[in-house]
C-alpha cells in the first residue's frame, strides 16, 4: 500500500466515524484554512509571534464561574 493510498484511507475512515458527508468535510475544511489564514493575518498584522497568543482563549470549562 502506497503512502497516498494510506492517507486517502485514514481520510475516508474518518470521514466514516464522524457520519460526515463529501460536501460537509469539505465545507468544514474550508472553514479551518480560511480561519488558520484569518489567524496568520491578523497575527502579522500585530507583528506577534503565534507562540504568544493562546488561540484557546475563549474555551469554555464547565467548572469556570
Amino acid at each position: 500500500m502506497t503512502h497516498e493510498l494510506r492517507l486517502k484511507t485514514k481520510l475516508y475512515n474518518l470521514l466514516e466515524r464522524l457520519d460526515l458527508s463529501y460536501d460537509e468535510a469539505e465545507h468544514a475544511l474550508g472553514l479551518y484554512a480560511h480561519n488558520k489564514r484569518f489567524d496568520k493575518d491578523l497575527d502579522t498584522h500585530y507583528n506577534v509571534d503565534d507562540d504568544v497568543i493562546d488561540e484557546d482563549w475563549d474555551e469554555w470549562h464547565p467548572n469556570d464561574l
